[in-house]
């Protein structure tokens, strides 16, 4: 079965709104300048947030190996699993021959799915699932 690492671009969306929705509270009270910086705040928040979305190469995986974008690995490729925690957070860095080739997150969909499979395949990681 084939899966798809995909990062959660809806709740991002929807918290990039946050100072906008602040930002009207701030503006029915009279402070212009306030509901400004909020309303710039949001939309640089969601334009970086679109072009991340664009920039992002597509990550599918199954039980053989996983492709980024056209190119296709298989796990015992894999060189090292890098992850870094604070606090929830895991973030996830795949080096293949010396180089990372794709950076995630725990927030990413099929990130356990992923992370199964990586033990299938005994590819040492320290990623919980």
């Amino acid at each position: 079965m084939k899966y798809e690492l995909q990062r959660q671009t809806r709740v991002n969306m929807i918290c990039y709104c946050a100072p906008l929705v602040i930002g009207l509270c701030a503006l029915f009270g009279g402070e212009y300048l306030s509901f400004a910086i909020l309303l710039t705040i949001s939309i640089g928040l969601i334009v970086n947030e679109i072009i991340r979305i664009k920039k992002d190469e597509k990550f599918t995986f199954d039980e053989n190996g996983f492709r980024i974008g056209d190119t296709p690995y298989r796990y015992d490729s894999i060189e090292k699993i890098e992850s870094n925690r604070w606090r929830y957070l895991v973030r996830v860095r795949i080096i293949v021959d010396g180089n990372i080739v794709y950076k995630f997150d725990n927030s990413y969909k099929n990130y356990k799915e992923f992370v199964r499979q990586l033990t299938l395949h005994n590819v040492d990681h320290d990623l919980f699932s």
